[in-house]
């Protein structure tokens, strides 16, 4: 059992946050304490908040296009806009949602270490061929093979 600081409860530990500076590995506050006062900052300065989000967005957008700088097309497009990443799999990450949704830049690079950087362009021609749609319109599809895009190395 632990008690927290803030409202004197004795708690089990797993009511605690993880913090690994220390000793005992959990936060001071409890988890419901800390959220009361997260809402209450908030609260109280939601324009602060608001200037922290926008500013660690900017920062992570900034990261993603020197990541993007570079990490190529397997094409040798280069052009940022024209950039998406695709999992080996086949399925499609979209690293704007990402961004916008606030996710940190570990997250977003262990999601793309699963995936491949594939213009639009190749992207198509990668999902027509996997999904075999150029073979329903009798369509030859030899610019670009499975293999070569799917096993180009993300970084």
């Amino acid at each position: 059992m632990k008690k927290c600081v803030k409202c004197g409860e004795s708690k089990s530990p797993r009511s605690f946050h993880k913090r690994t500076k220390s000793k005992d590995g959990r936060q001071p506050w409890c988890k419901n304490c800390d959220r009361l006062n997260r809402n209450k900052v908030y609260h109280q300065k939601p324009d602060v908040h608001h200037r922290y989000v926008a500013q660690r967005r900017d920062m992570t957008r900034l990261r993603m296009l020197r990541y993007l700088a570079d990490h190529p097309c397997a094409c040798g497009e280069a052009n940022p806009a024209a950039l998406d990443f695709v999992y080996k799999s086949g399925g499609y990450y979209s690293i704007n949602m990402a961004i916008r949704h606030g996710h940190s830049w570990a997250t977003i690079m262990k999601e793309a270490s699963q995936c491949v950087v594939l213009c639009a362009n190749c992207q198509r021609k990668t999902m027509a061929r996997t999904k075999g749609w150029h073979q329903r319109m009798g369509i030859a599809m030899a610019s670009l093979t499975d293999d070569k895009i799917l096993n180009t190395k993300t970084g």
